[in-house]
């Protein structure tokens, strides 16, 4: 039941922001910017993707480092 209702929902946001991004465009430039609409959402997911690889990659490796730190044994300089 929760993949037929998240299903419903990602149709009807898709359908609204195709409609909204083809309105006002005349019907024989429809193709071309649809295919222009496809392109830029594939090519933006693509960076946002790299993107956020790389920051979750360089905190990781800051917190590996925190948690290596404060997990040390400590030394007394005595």
């Amino acid at each position: 039941m929760p993949l037929l209702v998240q299903g419903l929902g990602m149709a009807t946001f898709f359908v609204s922001v195709v409609s909204l991004t083809l309105w006002g465009v005349p019907p024989e430039r429809v193709p071309a910017a649809s295919g222009m609409t496809n392109f830029l959402r594939i090519t933006a997911g693509s960076f946002a993707t790299s993107i956020s690889i790389t920051f979750w990659d360089r905190r990781e490796a800051l917190h590996q480092t925190r948690l290596a730190d404060s997990s040390a044994p400590r030394c007394s300089s005595r």
